[in-house]
């Protein structure tokens, strides 16, 4: 009697157990059934998107706060020019006032010099942000250029009554030759060592435009030298006393004449020609000067600014000249040889990126200049991952197919008139299926993912089913 009471104690412990197992498995099959569609996924992609979402839109608000503060600041720069009587200051002060009808929160102030050279120094010392120079400065400043303006032309002058007729008639006269340091200085005593002149036997006079014009005229001087556009106002009201008169360097008929050889040295230096009657004479006998074509020197005059100005603004700037040309050329008629059009690989300076920005407006943007390469690329792109869709693919079927050995082998253990011996031979053939899955996981043929897991997770739970229903066999 207590023998019996026992095996009924054990087989309902038993059976307890297994009722406990069966809806532990019941519960991972819920979860994990053999045709499973993994929600996870669903659920971190859903939560992966309102992340993105929440990014961008404090991404488009960072730039709409940026866009806003960069349109609205204000710009106050300052403009080194010239003195009265040159091209500098009127075209500048054209320049300013443009810039500043186009763009009001663009404000530029003008102040004057003493020319190319002070400009120059003004701006390598950041105490101006734009200036206007000659193309002759060779540097490495962080000087960056907008525009080239216009030709500025040596022009020679010299008394009808001072016998001077070219560059070697020097001696014993006294000559203005530009400002201490200034370019024209420079420019000028580049000539006299090229042309072989003797500076001791002549008295360099060390004027400012308007200084040498009073001192020619008035007969103090004989002769004075000057670096400006054509009809600058000094070169207008000097010659039109009848005062003075141009003398060339050289035959200006002659192709390969003196001035070559200069340039030669200074290949920024470019041989040019005043024509005949260039400037209005005040003699009813002159029509004008010169009478005959004079050969002479020219080099660019550059709109240039510190590199610090920003993109955005150096743009505008450029833009305005070129949208304002009209303006620009009452201002002075020199303005009519700014163009679009120029030798970037002769400009003694870097061109500023905003003002290539400018110039480059018109070609096309990178994805039309590049659309073949692109699609091609696109299109590799696009075949890489189909191809790699394709072995993930190729991988998922693999893994299925284990899944379905398992659905095999779980049918067969629900059968409840399965035998002992049909359970011992599931219970061996379990193990080759995770052999052969565990083998084509090392050769890469299936993925280490969530799949994979859940392949794990049904092998254990059928490891352990079998377990049970040998249990379920008496002992012999």
């Amino acid at each position: 009697m207590s023998s019996g009471l026992c095996a009924s104690r054990n087989t309902m412990e038993r059976d307890h157990r297994l009722d406990i197992r069966r809806h532990q498995s019941k519960a991972i099959n819920k979860k994990f059934p053999l045709s499973f569609e993994n929600r996870k996924f669903s659920v971190k992609s859903l939560t992966m998107n309102r992340y993105l979402l929440a990014v961008i839109i404090s991404l488009l608000t960072v730039l709409f706060i940026f866009l806003y503060w960069k349109n609205g600041q204000k710009h106050h720069l300052t403009l080194s020019a010239g003195r009265p009587g040159g091209i500098y200051k009127p075209l500048a002060e054209s320049i300013a006032a443009a810039v500043k009808k186009a763009y009001p929160k663009i404000s530029i102030h003008v102040i004057d010099s003493n020319g190319g050279t002070e400009n120059y120094h003004r701006l390598r010392t950041g105490q101006v942000d734009l200036a206007i120079i000659g193309n002759e400065i060779p540097t490495n400043d962080p000087i960056r250029v907008l525009t080239p303006l216009h030709q500025e032309y040596l022009h020679f002058f010299a008394r009808h009554d001072a016998n001077i007729n070219s560059i070697n008639d020097l001696e014993g006269k006294k000559v203005s030759i530009g400002p201490v340091n200034s370019g024209t200085e420079k420019l000028i005593y580049r000539i006299l060592h090229h042309y072989g002149v003797d500076t001791s036997k002549f008295e360099p006079k060390n004027l400012a435009f308007g200084d040498a014009q009073k001192e020619i005229l008035t007969g103090s001087i004989d002769a004075a030298l000057f670096v400006a556009g054509f009809r600058a106002e000094i070169c207008d009201s000097t010659l039109y006393t009848g005062e003075v008169k141009l003398v060339g360097f050289g035959d200006a008929k002659q192709e390969w004449g003196e001035t070559r050889g200069f340039i030669i040295k200074y290949p920024y230096i470019e041989p040019a020609v005043i024509p005949v009657y260039t400037y209005p004479v005040g003699l009813s006998d002159i029509i004008g000067e010169p009478r005959k074509p004079v050969s002479t020197l020219s080099l660019q005059a550059l709109l240039v600014s510190h590199d610090d100005v920003s993109d955005d603004v150096a743009k505008k700037i450029t833009e305005t000249i070129f949208n304002s040309r009209h303006a620009l050329i009452q201002a002075h008629i020199a303005a009519i040889q700014i163009s679009e059009t120029f030798d970037e690989s002769k400009l003694r300076f870097r061109l500023h990126p905003g003002a290539r920005s400018y110039y480059q407006r018109h070609e096309p943007l990178f994805v039309v200049k590049y659309a073949e390469p692109m699609a091609l690329f696109i299109s590799l792109l696009i075949a890489l991952v189909a191809l790699r869709q394709w072995f993930v693919n190729n991988r998922k079927n693999r893994i299925d197919k284990y899944y379905s050995r398992l659905d095999d082998i779980y049918a067969e253990i629900r059968n409840k008139k399965i035998q002992k011996e049909d359970v011992e031979r599931l219970q061996t053939e379990l193990p080759k299926i995770l052999h052969d899955a565990f083998s084509e996981l090392v050769n890469e043929r299936l993925l280490a993912n969530e799949s994979f897991i859940i392949f794990l997770i049904l092998y254990i739970n059928i490891y352990n089913r079998i377990r049970e229903r040998l249990e379920t066999f008496p002992t012999p």
